[in-house]
């Protein structure tokens, strides 16, 4: 790593331990808003999603249908595809005003102020509007940077895989099952990478126009200008907070199922 990525880095790992001294000062408003937001996802998308999925299953004429039939729906269908964009914008944008609301309460706490989780939702809701739009366009452009390792992986799997059902190659795994995962992983990585840098550029989009009230269409491009230089300390902090969000559910799952075991003879 160059001297300026290893400066970059420091200052990522500065940024972490002040995230969690903001975290152990203000995680009751940050909880709460958490939960009111939660709480907005199940309202919102959970009936949506439910409506999808019965929508499909009529359409079928089926009383069920198998993960790969759901799969070539989203994936080879215009409807399945244009389903698969809007609930994914849909979650993006719950997503993105929920971050918009917990940024207000951390910029309010950074000055001194102890800020309601209504008001903070308040200010967050009025640009609701330049909120959405950036999520809109955000997941216009990761649709377009998907498309071609998606189009890859489509061209691994027709070349390797159709041959015979696909339950065949999940039961007996030849030499082509392994050749697929083997390049649909390197596939994969690849597209990780990819998101992950230009998550690490567009990374103040957001802010920008929640407190500047920038344009969203010129808010990636400002981002990326600002955050030149910049990139790996960001991308380190997404590491961390990628990782933590993994294992901290897991962690909290492993304690329950010890729980249970513990109280269920009881």
């Amino acid at each position: 790593m160059s001297e300026a990525g290893e400066g970059s880095a420091r200052a990522g790992m500065r940024t972490i331990r002040g995230a969690l001294h903001d975290l152990r000062a203000s995680w009751r408003p940050l909880a709460q808003t958490d939960l009111l937001y939660k709480l907005i996802s199940l309202v919102v998308l959970m009936p949506l999603i439910g409506l999808l999925f019965r929508t499909l299953i009529a359409r079928s004429g089926a009383a069920g249908l198998a993960d790969a039939d759901i799969a070539m729906f989203f994936f080879t269908t215009g409807r399945g595809i244009a389903a698969l964009i809007l609930v994914n914008a849909l979650v993006i944008s719950v997503v993105a005003l929920e971050q918009a609301c917990l940024m207000t309460l951390g910029v309010a706490r950074a000055r001194g102020v102890q800020l309601r989780v209504r008001d903070a939702f308040a200010h967050a809701t009025a640009r609701s509007w330049r909120v959405l739009r950036l999520a809109g366009l955000l997941v216009l452009r990761l649709i377009l940077l998907s498309v071609p390792f998606v189009a890859a992986l489509g061209a691994t799997y027709w070349a390797l895989l159709t041959k015979h059902d696909i339950n065949f190659y999940l039961s007996d795994r030849p030499p082509a099952f392994w050749a697929a995962v083997a390049i649909g992983g390197v596939i994969i990585v690849l597209l990780g990478l990819a998101l992950a840098k230009r998550a690490a550029g567009w990374i103040l989009a957001l802010p920008i126009v929640v407190f500047e009230g920038q344009l969203p269409i010129k808010a990636f491009a400002e981002s990326e200008r600002r955050m030149t230089g910049r990139r790996w300390g960001a991308a380190l902090a997404l590491a961390v907070w990628g990782v933590a969000s993994l294992v901290t559910p897991w962690l909290a799952a492993a304690g329950l199922r010890s729980l249970g075991r513990l109280v269920g003879p009881l």
